[in-house]
């Protein structure tokens, strides 16, 4: 009930052009389009994942990969170092176990405070 469960579409930003991928994304049924370091990620329903993709490859659009994943409706700021600290140690040992698939969070831990978190 926190998380919405979406698809996701990866991109490398330096196989198209920003207005070009939107437009095609977003006639394809995308949700929505973000730009990160160095790849668009588009975000469509759950069930139009694979006909958004399809859309992408009959357009010429090459993909890096697509996925399910679950977005958080809310998002928990992080912004003591020991809280955050112990709350990424508990993620990874919940992705070290064999029995766990994926691991899904809400926190929002500033870029700044994981640069100065030890390895």
């Amino acid at each position: 009930y926190m998380f919405h469960r979406k698809g996701q579409i990866t991109v490398a930003r330096a196989s198209i052009d920003e207005d070009r991928l939107l437009v095609i994304a977003l006639e394809a049924g995308a949700e929505e389009l973000t730009t990160e370091e160095d790849q668009y990620l588009i975000t469509t329903s759950h069930d139009q994942l694979y006909a958004v993709a399809e859309a992408l490859k009959n357009a010429g659009v090459s993909t890096d990969g697509q996925r399910f994943t679950f977005i958080p409706d809310n998002t928990v700021a992080v912004r003591d170092g020991i809280v955050a600290r112990q709350v990424l140690r508990l993620c990874d040992a919940l992705e070290e176990d064999d029995d766990v698939q994926n691991v899904h969070s809400n926190l929002d831990i500033p870029d700044e405070l994981l640069a100065r978190l030890p390895a």
